[in-house]
């Protein structure tokens, strides 16, 4: 899903759609999921999260972080 190869591959989700009456909910699930991933070297076993693939992916993602927040 989502996090598969740090977000970049074709499988990547960039849109969750549910119902409204379950919004807050899968946010919170959302929130605490993504809070307990680690983060850190690819080789190591117990990473979930490694690297992004270059400084211009990086800023992609600020990107849409940003207009998550906006």
């Amino acid at each position: 899903g989502c996090f598969f190869h740090q977000g970049q591959a074709c499988e990547s989700g960039t849109r969750l759609f549910v119902s409204e009456r379950l919004h807050d909910d899968v946010v919170a699930r959302l929130v605490e999921r993504t809070r307990s991933l680690t983060i850190g070297d690819p080789m190591d076993f117990a990473t979930a999260q490694g690297p992004l693939i270059s400084g211009r992916q990086r800023e992609t993602v600020l990107g849409y972080i940003k207009a998550g927040l906006d």
